[in-house]
């Protein structure tokens, strides 16, 4: 390839159809996908201090080390966050857990859980999930070599093996155990080798987060099934988990997105629950590095001087550290970086690495002390080439550009939104808000209120049901309550179905069940719920599918957002509309049309029995074993 510059043509006609700086934060994929491009010099002095941490910690030289990294909005916060994650999986330093959602920060320990088991599920340095990572440590760690890879064991050989000895988890669990006594917990292991099985893996990982199985698939699994269990329990276990984790590799947990005035009944809020957290972490178990990220004010007000936040404050802040405010060095760095990126994924060459900005304007910038949000959100404004070159740049669509990328976010992660009520329900809700006054097949729809903000509904009522739909059909007020179940099994789903069928009770002229598994037969309560539900109340039971579910989704995610995007709720909301994101959503029209009274088709099974494919038996037929 030529070092020449490309043609103006060509460069200005680059220019005028991709905006590379229309995102200007770092969000979640990019610390688990594709990072946002990065300057190692920045910041550097937070991840240098973060690795020599982990240092520290793989050496003994201290059982765990608690980092705040500070700054104010914009400055980089996620993105050192995500350096982070990159550089540990190149390095195979240490697992990575990260938390940016909290849900339910009355259940806060519960709600780690649920990420510490989705984190694992991501992708490692061998190719295949942490999980799966892990598991092979804890066979080639017993069995003092390894006699193939990890890719080897998770993508066939494991579950030929299974196929041939179904014994052999649970031998290779009891064996792992007795040559590690510390390890105590060999339905946890046996559970953790499970994941090197693809199609046992999902059903394994619900019940290492403390989900409920049915009867068959905890049988066929050989592990005792979970019941609901306190929020002291579920700490419990997740601390057996992680001091298993650690007997094998360090361990960094990643607190984000803590500036959130929002409290827990208890009046604390999001920055203090998740450092209270933290805090009991640090005390449980060893080999770890907590990292929280906070702005200034947060850590001064909620953390260092909110009151019964001492404790939390001296356990979890070894070290406090301040993102730096670019200056005109390192805004020329970072712009040259994204530039660098953006004309290599065209294949130009442009005339100079900061066309078609001028450098000694760039400079005059970074005088001014910005924040690496404030240099690329001037530069998505000036983003243009010179009348002179013919053409015009069209505007981009902030709100498109925003929902492109958290689209490309949601169909990262869409298995575990799958399985999020909240998620699920919250983008549902917007998808009938921006539909108030609209007019589909008959049915308009006059309002969309949450139940659990209705003054009338009980404390003990709330959590289990989600929202109602207000519409007009036919001359007539119909009042639709809409409730996303999405758990495989558990005792949550019968006390919702109650709830749900209770139409005096919260004003329901029929009711919609949201879910994508069928009912366990076994569950004679759901089950009785259904039948009356579909039967006799003239209600209706709507198939979640993920295609439908993700556009959703992701424009919900845009609308929480929506200061990070620079956009209005208005924009968001006439977007919806503009591309009929709502009116046109299969899912939508579904719940609002005339109920079938049948059980729809297509739903998961998870009394079916698992089954493994068979591959090419040659390929598989070299005995392992402990």
């Amino acid at each position: 390839m030529s070092n020449s510059p490309s043609p103006l043509e060509n460069i200005h006609d680059a220019i005028k159809n991709s905006n590379p700086f229309s995102i200007k934060f770092v969000d979640q994929h990019h610390i688990w996908g594709a990072s946002f491009p990065d300057v190692p010099e920045i910041n550097a002095h937070i991840s240098d201090a973060v690795f020599n941490a982990i240092e520290k910690v793989s050496k003994n030289e201290l059982p765990s080390i608690g980092i705040i990294i500070t700054g104010e909005k914009g400055l980089g916060k996620t993105q050192v966050i995500s350096r982070i994650r990159h550089r540990l999986q190149s390095e195979r330093n240490a697992f990575f857990i990260y938390m940016g959602n909290y849900g339910d920060l009355d259940c806060i320990k519960s709600e780690f859980l649920q990420t510490l088991t989705s984190s694992l599920k991501r992708i490692g340095i061998e190719e295949v999930t942490q999980w799966q990572e892990l598991a092979a440590n804890m066979f080639f760690t017993a069995r003092g070599n390894r006699p193939c890879s990890p890719k080897d064991l998770a993508n066939g050989k494991f579950a030929a093996i299974v196929r041939n000895k179904p014994q052999t988890p649970e031998g290779w669990a009891n064996a792992i155990c007795s040559k590690n006594p510390e390890l105590n917990n060999p339905y946890l292991v046996k559970a953790i080798l499970w994941t090197l099985s693809e199609n046992h893996a999902p059903y394994a990982i619900s019940w290492l987060s403390g989900q409920e199985l049915t009867q068959s698939k905890a049988d066929e699994l050989g592990l005792p099934n979970n019941s609901q269990k306190t929020e002291l329990a579920t700490f419990k276990t997740t601390c057996e988990l992680l001091a298993l984790i650690g007997h094998y590799s360090n361990l960094v947990f990643c607190f984000d997105e803590l500036d959130d005035p929002n409290s827990n009944d208890r009046g604390f809020t999001r920055a203090q629950v998740v450092a209270s957290l933290a805090k009991d972490l640090r005390n449980s178990i060893s080999k770890c590095v907590l990292l929280m990220a906070m702005y200034p004010a947060t850590l001064r007000d909620e953390i260092k001087l909110g009151q019964t936040q001492g404790a939390s404050y001296d356990r979890t802040a070894d070290k406090v550290l301040d993102l730096d405010y670019l200056n005109s060095d390192t805004s020329v760095v970072l712009v040259s970086k994204w530039l660098g990126d953006f004309y290599a994924s065209q294949e130009l060459i442009p005339p100079n690495p900061l066309y078609p900005f001028d450098e000694s304007e760039i400079r005059e910038i970074g005088k001014g002390k910005p924040t690496a949000r404030e240099i690329l959100k001037w530069c998505s404004e000036n983003w243009k080439v010179t009348e002179t070159s013919g053409g015009k740049i069209l505007p981009v669509d902030p709100v498109k550009a925003a929902f492109k990328n958290e689209f490309q976010s949601v169909e990262d992660s869409i298995d575990e939104y799958m399985e999020n009520n909240t998620v699920v329900s919250d983008s549902l809700w917007l998808a009938f808000k921006a539909l108030t006054e609209e007019n589909i097949e008959g049915v308009k729809v006059t309002d969309v209120t949450r139940i659990d903000s209705d003054d009338s509904v009980k404390s003990s009522d709330k959590g289990y049901l989600h929202f109602r739909i207000i519409a007009e059909e036919n001359g007539k007020v119909v009042k639709i309550g809409v409730a996303a179940i999405l758990q495989a099994n558990g005792k949550f789903i019968g006390a919702a179905l109650k709830r749900l069928i209770d139409y005096n009770k919260f004003g329901f002229t029929r009711g919609c069940l949201v879910r994508s598994h069928k009912i366990n037969k076994g569950s004679a309560i759901p089950q009785e719920c259904v039948r009356k539900l579909l039967k006799e109340q003239g209600g209706e039971w709507v198939t979640l599918l993920k295609e439908h579910i993700k556009p959703l989704i992701a424009i919900s995610f845009v609308l929480n957002k929506a200061e990070n995007y620079d956009l209005t709720e208005e924009q968001v909301y006439d977007f919806i509309k503009e591309t009929r994101l709502a009116v046109n959503n299969p899912l939508v029209r579904e719940i609002l049309s005339d109920p079938s009274g049948q059980e729809p088709l297509g739903l998961i099974d998870d009394e079916l029995p698992i089954s493994i494919p068979r591959r090419d038996a040659d390929a598989y037929n070299e005995e392992i074993a402990l």
